[in-house]
């Protein structure tokens, strides 16, 4: 899947990529504040095993499963995402905030 073919809607998404996007938000793990280094490394192995490669969808994914608490410190980026790869600042910002 590409970042061309992205997009908010799923009635633009194919249904293999419905399926994608409904089967990863029902499974992706808990954030884990003790370790955040390791809880990304389970999302990445994740995200591999689901054949998720597009920075948009992982950026997403993200989103919307960080707690409140940790996503009111990287509010900036949630409300504006950054580009051309999302996930991997979003990533880093987590990491270093």
């Amino acid at each position: 899947m590409s970042d061309l073919k992205e997009t908010h809607n799923l009635e633009d998404l194919s249904p293999v990529e419905i399926d994608t996007v409904m089967t990863t938000k029902s499974r992706l793990p808990e954030f884990d504040r003790s370790d955040p280094e390791l809880w990304f490394a389970q999302l990445e192995h994740y995200f591999t095993r689901h054949n998720i490669k597009s920075e948009g969808i992982r950026y997403r994914d993200l989103c919307t499963i960080l707690p409140p608490s940790v996503a009111k410190k990287v509010r900036d980026l949630i409300l504006d995402p950054p580009s051309p790869q999302p996930y991997t600042i979003l990533r880093r910002e987590i990491m270093n905030r």
